[in-house]
């Protein structure tokens, strides 16, 4: 299964919907994770994750595009669409699979390397990933990948989450969040960027660096 025919896809799951559905779709991964502008280089890589969310993640106005599509076109690969999860992911070695760890439960499995985001992985790539099985272990093609001078505050950050007994979805929104902060403002450390005390702060979604000028 080529990964560029599963992007293709999930476009059409969304684009299938009425623009108002879309709107709020994108209104909700925005309002959780930042907002993404179209001359930021983050951008795309952010639209397909917006993508992935709208189409795989569970509750209004999410999930039912998926439902809805697949009462004309029900076939095992939409089908395991259903069963996606989102979570934190590293690699921990890349062969003929990639090996990766789930970072807030330490659970492993080996993914499927294609010709999407998963051929192009490497060791010690951190990154916000949806999992699904078809024939394999899978990765949606809208992961988003953290900097890797950024690891290690991430990692004292998820210890907390993994203390305070925090799932993966608000972990990765925190996430995304925080990284939104430090793509937009490059110059502040990465401690002070990452760091647990900003796990649930969402008024910087509203701070005058959130749109670029």
């Amino acid at each position: 299964m080529a990964v560029a025919s599963l992007q293709a896809l999930i476009e059409r799951i969304a684009l299938a919907s009425s623009d108002a559905e879309i709107a709020a779709a994108r209104a909700d991964f925005v309002g959780r994770t930042g907002t993404f502008e179209p001359d930021e280089p983050f951008y795309e890589e952010r639209v397909r994750a917006a993508f992935d969310d709208a189409v795989t993640a569970f509750g209004a106005p999410r999930a039912a595009m998926l439902r809805r599509w697949l009462v004309q076109h029900d076939e095992p690969r939409t089908r395991a669409l259903l069963r996606t999860w989102r979570t934190l992911l590293q690699v921990e070695k890349v062969s003929e699979h990639a090996q990766v760890r789930v970072l807030l439960t330490d659970a492993e499995f080996l993914l499927v390397r294609d010709d999407g985001p998963a051929g192009k992985l490497r060791e010690g790539d951190l990154f916000d990933g949806r999992l699904f099985v078809h024939e394999g272990v899978r990765l949606l093609p809208g992961p988003v990948f953290f900097e890797r001078d950024a690891h290690q505050a991430i990692g004292e950050v998820l210890a907390e989450a993994r203390r305070h007994e925090r799932g993966s979805e608000a972990s990765c929104d925190a996430l995304l969040r925080m990284q939104m902060r430090r793509l937009r403002q490059p110059g502040l450390r990465v401690h002070h960027v990452y760091r647990w005390d900003a796990f649930d702060r969402t008024e910087m979604l509203a701070a005058p660096w959130v749109r670029p000028r």
